[in-house]
C-alpha cells in the first residue's frame, strides 16, 4: 500500500463524516480512513482544533462543519485536476513514443560498439515486440501480445 499525506488521511475522515447523516463514531472513522487508534486520536484533534469537525459528547458522535465540507470539495477539486494533469502528460509522452530513432546509433549498436547513447536508447526501448516493432509500457504487455500474436 502506498504512504499517505496527512491531506489525504484527514479527506477520508471528513469524507466519512459527509457521508454519515447524522454524524459517525471514533470506530467507523477509524475503520473507513483505515487509522490506527492513536493515529485516530491524532487527527481527530487536529480537525477539532482547525473547526473541520466538531463532536457531541451525548451521542458520542463526530459531524462535519460547513469549513469542513468547503475543504472537502476543494482537495477534491485538487486532485480531480492533478489526475487530469497526469493524464495529460502520459497523452503527451505516449503521442511522442513512436518516433523513429537515429540510425547511426541503431547502427552502432548493432555492430557491438557500446556507448551511452546506444545504451539508453536500449533502456528506453526495452519492451518493444522483435517481430512487429511495437512498444509496451511493460514486459506484461509484451508477453501477452506474444502469445497471443505471434505463438504457432
Amino acid at each position: 500500500m502506498k504512504h499517505r499525506t496527512q491531506e489525504e488521511i484527514a479527506a477520508l475522515m471528513l469524507e466519512t463524516l459527509a457521508n454519515s447523516n447524522s454524524g459517525a463514531t471514533q470506530t467507523r472513522i477509524m475503520y473507513e480512513a483505515y487509522l490506527s487508534y492513536v493515529q485516530l486520536k491524532r487527527f481527530l484533534s487536529s480537525l477539532l482544533e482547525r473547526g473541520l469537525i466538531e463532536y457531541q459528547k451525548e451521542d458520542r458522535l463526530y459531524t462535519i462543519t460547513e469549513e469542513g465540507i468547503h475543504l472537502l470539495q476543494v482537495y477534491n477539486q485538487l486532485t480531480q485536476l492533478q489526475t487530469s494533469n497526469n493524464n495529460m502528460s502520459t497523452i503527451a509522452v505516449n503521442k511522442y513514443e513512436n518516433v523513429g530513432e537515429p540510425t547511426e546509433v541503431t547502427n552502432e549498436y548493432k555492430s557491438g560498439q557500446s556507448n551511452y547513447i546506444s545504451y539508453e536508447n536500449q533502456r528506453a526501448n526495452r519492451w518493444r515486440c522483435e517481430k512487429c516493432q511495437r512498444l509496451f509500457t511493460n514486459l506484461k504487455e509484451m508477453k501477452l501480445h506474444k502469445v497471443e500474436y505471434h505463438s504457432y
